[in-house]
Formats: C-alpha cells, sequence, structure tokens
C-alpha cells in the first residue's frame, strides 16, 4: 500500500470548508471506483483528513519497486497522461482539481499513475500586490504574533501525555469481524463496509494506517470489511440480437459467453434463442451465457438452366437446395412444393436426426417455392434467375 500526503495551505492560507468538501466529494468517488479504473491509474482503498492535509492509501499490487521512474520516461508518462484526464472529464469532474503525480513502473511494463485531488484553485498561486501598512499596524500584528505563540507554547507543555502514546496497528486482514473485534479490543477501530470481488463476505480488506505501521492510541482504526461480490440484476436478451445483448452485458457488468448455437425454425440468424441466468434475475457471477440462433437448416441458391419450360416456353433455372435435420430434433417430414401455374410436390421424404439431403428443382423465374419440416413452411419465396 502506497501512502500519500497532500498539505491543504499554500502561503499559510487556510482552505475553505467548501473546497474541502468538494474534495473529499472527489475522493469519495475515485474510492468507489474499485477495480473498474482505466489501465494506468493506482486505486484508492481509503483517504484520511486530519484539517491539515489530507493522506492518501493507494493499492500497489503489480507495481515495480525495483525499477525507478527517470527523465527518460517522459515521452511515455505524457503518452499515458491522455486517457487519464479523459477518464476524469468524463465523469463530470473538473480538470483544474486534478493533480497528477507519483508515476511508478508496473511489473507488466505499463507506467502507473497515482492520481491526487488539489483543494486550492491554482488562481491562489498567483501573486498579489500588497497594500502598504502603516507602522502601528505592524506593531499589533507583531504583538498578536508574539501572544499567539506563547499560547502554542503553553498548550504543548500542558496537553496530557497520553495524546503521544503510539501503538503499532496489528494485522487483522483476511480475519472475520468477529475476529478482528477481539484483536482489536483495546483500540479504537471503526468499520467500513465495501464490495469486493476478491475478498469473501464479513472479511477484512485492509486497515488504514495498514498494519505494521504506528499511530497515536487516541486516533481510531478505519477497518474496511468486504460485503462480498455486489448484486446484480440479469439484462434480459432473449430475442435481441447478439450485438445488442453484448452491450446489454457490458453496461450491467457481465461478461458475456456465447455458445455454439442452435438451428431455429423461426429466429434468424444472430438472435439470442436462450440465456443463463434468466432475465431480471439478481446474482452475484458475473457471467451471462447465451445461445444465439444458427438460422434454417437449409441452404439454397439458383444456377442457369439451359432448357425452357414446356408450358410457358420460358427460360429455366435450377433451384439447389441443401438442407438437414439437426441431431437435437425429432424425425422430419420434409417437403418440397413448386408454383409456376398449380401446385406442384417435387420432393417428399422422411429424414432422421442428422440426415441431410439435397434436391435440384427446375423451374422457371417467378415460380414460387416452399419448403416444408413436419409441415411447417421454413421458407415461401419467389425465384428468379441469376
Amino acid at each position: 500500500m502506497l501512502e500519500k500526503k497532500e498539505p491543504v495551505e499554500r502561503r499559510g492560507k487556510s482552505v475553505p470548508v467548501d473546497r474541502v468538501a468538494v474534495t473529499t466529494a472527489h475522493l469519495d468517488w475515485y474510492r468507489a471506483q474499485g477495480g473498474a479504473l482505466p489501465t494506468g491509474v493506482l486505486p484508492l482503498q481509503d483517504y484520511d483528513y486530519d484539517g491539515v492535509e489530507f493522506t492518501y492509501y493507494y493499492g500497489d499490487d503489480g507495481v515495480d519497486a525495483n525499477r525507478p521512474v527517470t527523465s527518460s520516461d517522459r515521452a511515455a508518462i505524457q503518452a499515458a497522461l491522455p486517457p487519464i484526464l479523459a477518464w476524469f472529464q468524463a465523469a463530470g469532474h473538473p480538470i483544474q482539481w486534478l493533480s497528477l503525480s507519483d508515476v511508478h513502473w508496473g511489473v507488466d511494463g505499463h507506467l502507473y499513475i497515482a492520481p491526487r485531488f488539489v483543494p486550492i484553485p491554482r488562481l491562489d498561486n498567483l501573486l498579489r500586490a500588497r497594500v502598504k501598512r502603516s507602522l502601528w499596524r505592524w506593531v499589533l500584528w507583531a504583538c498578536m504574533s508574539v501572544g499567539l505563540a506563547f499560547l502554542v507554547l503553553l498548550f504543548a507543555y500542558t496537553r496530557p501525555s497520553g495524546d503521544t502514546h503510539m501503538v503499532t496497528v496489528p494485522n487483522v486482514v483476511g480475519m472475520g469481524v468477529a475476529d478482528a473485534r477481539e484483536i482489536l479490543a483495546n483500540t479504537q477501530f471503526q468499520l467500513s463496509y465495501q464490495y469486493n470481488v476478491q475478498v469473501p463476505s464479513g472479511s477484512v480488506i485492509a486497515t488504514v494506517p495498514p498494519a505494521g505501521r504506528t499511530m497515536k492510541a487516541s486516533r481510531p482504526l478505519r477497518v474496511m470489511v468486504s460485503k462480498g461480490l455486489p448484486m446484480l440484476t440479469v439484462p434480459n436478451g432473449l430475442g435481441k440480437p447478439l450485438e445488442q445483448v453484448r452491450v446489454l452485458a457490458t453496461e450491467n457488468g457481465f461478461d458475456l459467453a456465447v455458445a455454439s448455437g442452435n438451428y431455429s425454425m423461426s429466429e434468424p440468424v444472430g438472435i439470442v434463442l436462450a440465456q443463463v441466468p434468466t432475465p431480471n434475475a439478481t446474482v452475484t457471477d458475473n457471467t451471462l451465457s447465451v445461445v444465439p440462433s444458427l438460422g434454417l437448416p437449409l441452404t439454397r441458391h439458383v444456377t442457369p438452366n439451359m432448357d425452357l419450360s414446356a408450358l410457358t416456353q420460358q427460360a429455366v433455372v435450377d433451384v439447389v437446395l441443401s438442407g438437414w435435420v439437426p441431431s437435437d430434433w425429432p424425425t422430419q417430414s420434409v417437403r418440397i412444393e413448386a408454383q409456376e401455374t398449380d401446385v406442384v410436390t417435387v420432393y417428399t421424404a422422411m429424414h432422421p436426426p442428422g440426415d441431410v439431403f439435397d434436391v435440384v428443382v427446375p423451374v422457371v423465374s417467378g415460380t414460387k417455392i416452399r419448403i416444408y419440416y413436419n409441415e411447417s413452411v421454413l421458407v415461401y419465396d419467389r425465384v428468379y434467375a441469376p
């Protein structure tokens, strides 16, 4: 865990309360992102504000402590900044509150940046002309300063000795809440709960300050406890195109798993026929599995034929039909009809699961073709010469 500090004063001028509140709102948003961060941003596990400075606690998993960032890495740093700035602005946060600092190399070869938030507007750094003060004002200011220094020294020498007592933070990470309470029986602590995809519900994720650090005994220890996996509501992808379902899954926090698909007598290619879990269910597993339609178990194409129709003397074309019965379907009664003037059955046969058939039907351009599986029409179309 990386610990960094950011003072909230510039040239001795304190920060207004409203600016501290804005900074806190930015930090709460940043901490709530958890692991959903763009590549190159270290997660903020927690922060603290003691009225003088902000203390940031970043997760350092994957940081390469043996590889320092040098001036020769300037180009790589500049290339890493635009996605981070775009991520911050896309969330509706003004960029002037963002301070990019503490750049680290990761073990994966990427740069990682630990953003901070500056509660001092940059206009405060502009030099202002000083108004001349008369001598008596300087004398009054000096007297007030001496009096304030005396009060500070008096407080330092008379405050209770318990304020300076230091304790070492025990290691309770991974423990259940009940066990952690026993270990921390003599320590002031506060519990906070958050979702976590790695730590089981009810177990301690981390402490602030972390285990092994020293802290004032009067300061409460923050103990972060896992709420387990977040609850997700399953989107409804049935009857929708696969690409639309892919977008729905991403927007609702799911990873999409696509099965090989099934043939369908009613749905065209790419329409989702089934999904697991069912729509609108509340789950913790973020995998959504879908079965898309492969369309009809049938292909057809038209090729020229040099003959003429005996009935109309029009040019004849061959309709080449290739079909099969899917292995998970029952035996099908396949029938093919052609209608130039009258309806004529040109093919009929029984085909068991897994069986295939090829039929060539010579017809004139404009002939209607009907193909039935168990008396259900799969195809009803006019055939035209290519």
